[in-house]
């Protein structure tokens, strides 16, 4: 089922349940000490947001564009929830795949994800920076914002004491990687 379709047969998700069960698997994770054995992308990439200043997620990257999607025929899209002809960005035969990453990097949808009103005083930019843009409502609101500031204010809670550049994360993983403690 296609997202325009689930949300039109009434099938969404939540912020607030969304944010639920995402801290709900971060206390589970924690409990369980499993960090280093068992890997849960969001928790994993926040962190290392957290210290890089770099996201592995096009969702909260600063600016969206450089994880394109490829179809069958060859046809380059600028992602996956737009998979029209206004984001096509041509055929991989037809330019090279740096050529349309800067291509799509370009277009506005993903330039100015992190530049409105709500994101610019939130405590979690760094790491959310707004969301996708293709979770905007009519209204130009993140659907799902309130369960993002859930989720990232409580897995970046064992963090805020450590500066957010190399030696934060040296200090950080001094202080809790390998132990028992549970950050």
């Amino acid at each position: 089922m296609s997202e325009g379709a689930a949300l039109r047969e009434g099938y969404q998700l939540s912020a607030d349940n969304w944010g639920r069960f995402m801290v709900g698997i971060w206390r589970q994770w924690r409990k369980r000490c499993d960090r280093g054995r068992v890997f849960v992308i969001n928790i994993e990439q926040a962190w290392a947001q957290y210290f890089t200043h770099t996201s592995g997620s096009c969702v909260h990257s600063a600016r969206c564009g450089s994880n394109l999607v490829m179809e069958p025929d060859g046809q380059l899209y600028a992602c996956d929830h737009l998979i029209n002809a206004e984001h096509r960005l041509g055929r991989l035969d037809e330019q090279t795949l740096a050529a349309a990453v800067d291509a799509s990097v370009q277009l506005p949808f993903g330039q100015q994800k992190s530049l409105r009103r709500e994101c610019q005083t939130c405590s979690v930019k760094m790491v959310c920076q707004g969301g996708c843009p293709a979770h905007l409502n009519a209204a130009g609101n993140n659907r799902l914002c309130g369960g993002y500031y859930r989720f990232f204010s409580d897995i970046l809670a064992p963090l805020r004491p450590f500066s957010r550049d190399l030696n934060g994360l040296k200090a950080w993983r001094a202080a809790f990687v390998g132990t028992a403690h549970t950050a």
